[in-house]
């Protein structure tokens, strides 16, 4: 068996603390580690649009189109992995210039580039009420669709108000679908409405954070997003704010600039045609990365070793109420083991995760709790892996550390170990 990539001091933790047979491929991401090779020659990448990720300095970037996103913690410069997050469209218009007539103002004056914005232009806005009114706001209808999930997530920098009000009513201005009131002066929610879950504020430094907020549309099929920058004690204030972004999704995505239209991120595939580091009776892949899907609305899938058409070895986060990790393996249609772990996935959506198999002998382990396994069942024949999706999409929403794979059916206790 020849081994694609050895493990060396980069790739210590993959390591157990017992002696074991050295991987066949590493593939690691956040390290840009790959053993003798390079990322291009082992992953085929593709993603037909620009997306945007952090660098190592807490900069918001854009990658090119087909080019990979090697994010980073805005906040400590940790590389995190590589970005594998599904198709979204951003249906706010001018997301970065709410000067522009786009928003319509009410009692409010905009200061068009008054700040550096997490991309490193002066391109935020500052939104001030105007002294002695009432009612304060700038607002943008949009077109939605019903009975969905959307996310509204704006980025803020404080201003002089401690009170700022994200409200999101039907078209007919009647009823509210979601509403949050944040301070953005002390980065808090102060109390929120009809949301799908809480709303969260993630700091992304230089004093800025990020809002975002989930909720359904009910039976709507237009909404109306309102901003009010005002104190609520004496009507006055103002407010720093930028991409502000509206997508079909019960947690937010990466930023998507628009201006005069809805812009659309393609997904990001990642694969790989199995070579010489796979073998077809038996395997085990250990995998660290995380997904923004804390909510558990849909599933969030790992890996896919498939053929592209029935025969697969997935692994992947189930949806709510579980959240289990689960192991799906098939043999030309026809499944043949199901192990899923006791433990959930963590509530922040980071995870150890490790799935082994061969035939009649199947495990999954998440987060160093002990292995859930089945005895029973064929391995199928595949030619690829496909990273953080599979044939039947269910992105992964999030980011792939590392993968470690190695040709055979690793041990329980060492299942249980790599995950710790």
């Amino acid at each position: 068996m020849k081994l694609v990539a050895d493990l060396t001091a980069t790739t210590a933790p993959f390591r157990p603390r017992h002696p074991i047979a050295p991987p066949s491929l590493v593939l690691d991401f956040a390290a840009g580690f790959y053993g003798a090779a390079s990322f291009a020659e082992l992953v085929t990448f593709s993603r037909g649009s620009t997306a945007t990720y952090f660098d190592a300095a807490g900069t918001l970037r854009a990658a090119a189109v087909d080019m990979p996103r090697f994010d980073h913690d805005p906040i400590t410069g940790a590389a995190l992995g590589l970005v594998i997050e599904e198709s979204r469209t951003n249906l706010e218009l001018h997301s970065e210039q709410l000067d522009n007539a786009a928003w319509i103002k009410s009692n409010v004056a905009v200061t068009a580039n008054a700040v550096v914005a997490p991309d490193g232009a002066a391109s935020a806005d500052l939104v001030a009420s105007t002294a002695g009114t009432t009612g304060q706001h700038i607002r943008q209808t949009t077109a939605i669709s019903a009975g969905t999930d959307y996310t509204m997530s704006l980025f803020f920098f404080a201003g002089s108000s401690n009170a700022v009000w994200l409200r999101i009513l039907n078209g007919a201005g009647t009823r509210t679908l979601g509403a949050v009131l944040f301070d953005p002066i002390a980065a808090t929610v102060t109390s929120s409405t009809n949301l799908l879950s809480p709303p969260t504020i993630a700091a992304i430094g230089g004093g800025w954070f990020r809002l975002s907020a989930a909720f359904n549309s009910t039976t709507e099929t237009s909404l109306v997003t309102y901003l009010y920058p005002s104190n609520a004690v004496d009507n006055s204030g103002s407010v720093h704010l930028w991409g502000v972004q509206l997508e079909a999704g019960g947690f937010a995505s990466s930023y998507i600039p628009t201006t005069g239209a809805a812009v659309t991120r393609a997904a990001d595939l990642a694969d790989r045609t199995l070579g010489p580091e796979y073998d077809a009776v038996a395997g085990t892949a250990v995998v660290i990365g995380d997904t923004a899907d804390t909510s558990g609305a849909g599933i969030s899938r790992i890996l896919s070793l498939n053929s592209g058409s029935g025969s697969r070895i997935d692994a992947f986060i189930a949806p709510q109420p579980n959240r289990q990790l689960t192991l799906d393996v098939a043999d030309g249609g026809s499944v043949q083991a199901s192990p899923a772990t006791a433990n959930p996935v963590a509530s922040d959506g980071s995870f150890k995760a490790a799935a082994s198999f061969a035939e009649n002998d199947f495990a999954v382990a998440l987060d160093g709790a002990p292995p859930a396994t089945e005895a029973s069942g064929t391995v199928p024949a595949v030619t690829k892996l496909s990273l953080g999706t599979g044939p039947t999409g269910d992105h992964l929403n999030g980011h792939i550390s590392s993968l470690v794979y190695y040709p055979r059916r690793l041990p329980d206790a060492d299942l249980q170990e790599l995950t710790a």
